[in-house]
């Protein structure tokens, strides 16, 4: 046992120096002994299956530090960006139990790729910043492991295979979503002139529910996806709240600003607020996308209210529960974020389960909207005869 304990340690540690450039381990520097390495991975949250650092691992070297650019052992990112377009996708599709396929796996592409993209941008701004910060001063553009005309050929791949997905799906998404990329390009510089950048990460992060509906229902949707959007971008800032506290101190000697330091002791009141604003948002958004109108209406469609109280509640545990002056409890609450993710999306095809073996619900949804479509089909051809 003695033995497998030192090997658990040593692995850790080779896979801690893998991702450390040499130049910064060097036998004249001593910020990264091995006392300090050992220290620095036992404060990492513990995964139990960790793909990403397994693919990193297995990499060629030379590839090794683009892969840790794009945070692909650091997949919660990805899902938190995924999980917006994949309600939407859902709560449209409501003839089927899950999204159509094809939609949906171009969507988890996507999300995977722009996620990556994402941090290749935040890591060419702050780059100086970063260089300041203890848990990202070893960032590949920040260790010196990656030139920045490296990084910017590299994110230039990024954003041509996430057009090459984007092509591939409906027209009114791919309009839909070039917007987004303001938010993504400006977004790193937010926390240099403003106290809510976390704000600007939640329009960012949560772009896909106002295009998702779009890419099953061939329209905007606005009475839905504008409430779902404004429920994920308080979500947004109650998660990327708690993971700003990690670097509170660290930020407050750079001059970055954020909702953790702003909110200051008074956060979790504040979070508890935006909890709420998540609350009303998705039941309005439930209210709309599953033409509810009577309490019997509603009871019919329990799972998906069932959900967003539970995601409710969640929340409320997360900012109630976590020490905000332990960086590893703040990582790891943050992470649990992927479970409120997954409850609103099962939440959602359990109501379609529902409301498709009951036909009489089926057939309404339908005719409500097929109407839709028609109002939107005369409201384009108006503007067509006015041109």
């Amino acid at each position: 046992m003695f033995r497998q304990t030192n090997r658990c340690i040593n692995n850790r540690l080779t896979y801690t120096r893998r991702h450390i450039p040499q130049t910064l381990i060097s036998k004249n520097d001593t910020r990264f002994s091995t006392e300090q390495i050992k220290k620095q991975q036992s404060d990492l949250p513990k995964r139990k299956i960790d793909v990403g650092g397994w693919i990193i691992n297995n990499s060629p070297k030379k590839v090794q530090p683009y892969l840790r650019l794009a945070r692909i052992d650091r997949n919660i990112g990805t899902w938190l960006l995924l999980f917006p377009c994949l309600w939407s996708l859902s709560i449209a599709d409501q003839f089927h139990t899950i999204p159509d396929p094809f939609i949906g796996s171009c969507f988890i592409v996507g999300a995977f790729v722009m996620r990556g993209a994402g941090c290749t941008v935040n890591d060419l701004w702050d780059r100086e910043i970063d260089k300041k910060v203890e848990r990202t001063r070893t960032r590949p553009i920040a260790s010196g492991e990656i030139t920045v005309p490296q990084a910017i050929t590299f994110l230039a791949g990024q954003l041509a295979v996430g057009l090459i997905v984007l092509l591939q799906l409906p027209l009114i998404t791919i309009m839909s979503s070039i917007p987004s990329l303001l938010f993504v390009a400006i977004y790193p510089l937010m926390k240099r002139y403003t106290n809510w950048p976390q704000f600007i990460l939640g329009m960012t992060f949560n772009w896909g529910a106002l295009i998702g509906y779009g890419s099953v229902m061939g329209t905007f949707g606005a009475p839905v996806v504008l409430p779902m959007y404004c429920a994920g971008i308080a979500w947004t800032l109650v998660y990327d709240t708690i993971y700003a506290h990690q670097d509170k101190a660290d930020d407050k000697n750079v001059g970055v600003k954020s909702t953790a330091l702003y909110f200051g002791e008074h956060s979790r009141t504040v979070l508890s607020l935006f909890a709420s604003v998540f609350l009303v948002f998705m039941v309005i958004c439930g209210i709309n996308a599953y033409h509810v109108e009577t309490a019997s209406d509603a009871i019919s469609k329990w799972p998906y209210f069932a959900a967003v109280v539970t995601c409710f509640a969640h929340m409320l545990y997360q900012i109630h529960a976590v020490d905000y002056s332990n960086p590893h409890a703040c990582f790891k609450m943050f992470e649990s974020n992927r479970v409120v993710g997954i409850i609103m999306l099962v939440g959602i095809i359990a109501t379609n389960y529902l409301a498709r073996t009951n036909p009489d619900q089926l057939f309404l949804q339908k005719k409500v909207q097929n109407q839709q479509h028609v109002t939107n089909q005369n409201s384009l051809l108006s503007l067509y005869n006015k041109k």
